[in-house]
């Protein structure tokens, strides 16, 4: 089952905000903020949904969302997204014949509608139970550690300069 959404949108808190709420379903999340290249790249791997940012004052993903709708991404559902677009602009285009599968704002925006729209349109399933994070062990470096490391390991710039340096084994001195 296809279990990838693509994002038109350059919104990187919305992002997280998708990626937060749909990890638990398995989904992953495509993210594009240049409509030719997301466009590409859904007619190489076709998403399950496409998200798209409608957003002031140029109102580009109107135009992207015809450009869906006329190509090879016609059937995948579309939700249109907006963070400064009117309800009442939203509105007029719901009443188009060509519309939107699903419209959402931001401003308003819930955990409940979010995943209950997107599960309306491509069915989300049972969540799953995301592994708790591994505990982060610290690790303090020991300074009397050896750490061997080779001249031939490290970059070196034109202006850099390498002195010699002997290193001798204290535990081998016999005194």
């Amino acid at each position: 089952m296809n279990r990838r959404i693509l994002l038109i949108d350059s919104d990187a808190a919305f992002h997280e905000v998708l990626a937060t709420h749909l990890a638990a379903y398995q989904f992953e999340i495509r993210v594009e903020a240049e409509a030719d290249e997301a466009l590409a790249l859904g007619a190489s791997e076709p998403p399950a949904l496409v998200v798209v940012a409608v957003d002031e004052p140029e109102k580009h993903g109107f135009k992207v969302f015809q450009r869906l709708k006329k190509g090879p991404l016609s059937k995948v559902p579309v939700v249109l997204v907006t963070s400064t677009v009117t309800p009442e602009s939203f509105a007029k285009h719901r009443g188009l014949k060509t519309h939107a599968d699903e419209y959402l704002d931001k401003r308003t925006l819930t955990q409940d509608e979010l995943l209950g729209k997107l599960d309306n349109l491509v069915g989300l399933g049972e969540a799953s139970e995301l592994p708790e994070p591994a505990a982060v062990q610290s690790h303090e470096l020991d300074m009397d550690e050896d750490i061997p490391v080779e001249i031939d390991d490290i970059a070196l710039g034109d202006d850099d300069v390498v002195l010699d340096e002997v290193m001798v084994d204290d535990a081998s001195d016999d005194v």
